[in-house]
């Protein structure tokens, strides 16, 4: 049966009309909620080692949600409205970032290390990095030969021409400080600009956590029940949302992450631009009816959307999801990020509000 069969037409859907007495559609991320995005923002936790993470949430959930628990994979699942009658579906957004692991510390006591997750390695050159060791915190450099050293200044860096520096002179006072194994991520904090955009590292993706639980938390005392769940290493491969939604068994199911921008310089094959409202996108993985809702709900409630188009994968959550027991609906909403795998990730505020209202209308809409 084709996706046009359980709808008669293109932008006819099942999305009804109701009053939403629970929920006032005033959405503004301030106070605590903001509070609670920036500490989100600014807690390590690179793929693997998403813990740190995870007690944020469970910390911030833990007065409003039915049920936290974390997985055996480390997903953590929210919950509101645990065993309404009205159906589950679950809003999902990963809360690992792309970071490094040491892997050897020389004679000179710099540090080797490897990827977690997918650079550009000139990004981290000369970037302040935080080593996350089993005594706390150890600040670092991301150190390589200086330009008038170099023979083909224009050559890109590669992974083993660049070192990370802790400020010692030996290998065995930098073994009294890290171990091999100890994740790594760049030393930013976020900033609000006054006109209320946001640069921060691991934007992607907890921004898409972020949203699926404030959706959640909205939600709460509609008659479904609703799953925010959080997810791991999906900058490794998408790992943690499979399993994670096996364990949820949503009947259907949004994942909420980032999308690249078109409005820096450059040739861009789509147009996506900061400020003017999440991306919904269409395409061979996700769901055509549940985009279609969401833009018949962003229409009706005058919520400024985007449109994107996916012809195979959509690098989301999504890819996994769709896959997890019997399968399952998937659509995709996207916040439009610039300078994607960076310390300086920025996005608006609005779009991600607009987000939190329209996916607490989709969720709660009636069946």
């Amino acid at each position: 049966m084709s996706d046009t069969d359980d709808e008669t037409t293109t932008g006819n859907t099942s999305t009804k009309k109701r009053p939403l007495p629970y929920y006032s559609g005033d959405v503004r991320v301030e106070g605590d909620s903001l509070a609670f995005l920036l500490r989100l923002l600014d807690t390590p936790a690179p793929s693997g080692f998403e813990e740190p993470a995870a007690e944020v949430v469970a910390e911030y959930a833990k007065g409003w949600a039915d049920d936290v628990h974390v997985d055996a994979i480390g997903n953590v699942h929210v919950t509101v409205n645990k065993g309404a009658a009205g159906g589950r579906v679950m809003l999902s957004g990963h809360i690992d970032e792309i970071g490094f692991i040491v892997t050897r510390v020389d004679d000179k006591g710099l540090l080797r290390f490897e990827q977690v997750g997918g650079w550009d390695l000139s990004v981290p050159v000369g970037q302040r990095v935080r080593i996350l060791t089993r005594q706390g915190t150890v600040l670092g450099t991301v150190g390589k030969l200086a330009p008038h050293q170099m023979k083909d200044r224009a050559k890109a860096p590669v992974i083993k021409d660049i070192w990370i520096d802790i400020g010692v002179a030996t290998a065995d006072e930098a073994k009294a400080m890290v171990r091999i194994g100890d994740p790594i991520v760049l030393d930013t904090t976020p900033h609000v600009f006054p006109n209320r955009r946001v640069m921060s590292r691991s934007v992607d993706d907890r921004i898409g956590a972020f949203i699926a639980l404030e959706a959640a938390r909205r939600a709460k005392g509609s008659d479904v029940e609703v799953i925010a769940m959080c997810a791991t290493r999906e900058e490794i491969g998408c790992v943690g949302a499979m399993p994670g939604t096996y364990g949820a068994d949503p009947d259907e199911a949004i994942a909420i992450d980032v999308t690249w921008t078109s409005d820096v310089p450059g040739d861009h094959p789509e147009d996506s631009d900061v400020g003017k409202g999440p991306s919904i996108t269409f395409g061979a993985t996700t769901r055509a009816r549940i985009g279609r809702e969401l833009v018949a709900i962003a229409e009706e409630a005058e919520i400024d959307i985007q449109i994107s188009a996916a012809g195979r994968a959509t690098f989301t959550d999504a890819d996994t999801i769709v896959r997890a027991g019997r399968g399952v609906p998937v659509g995709v909403v996207s916040i439009p990020t610039r300078y994607l795998h960076s310390p300086g990730e920025l996005f608006a505020l609005e779009d991600a509000e607009a987000a939190i209202d329209l996916l607490t209308r989709w969720a709660t809409r009636e069946r």
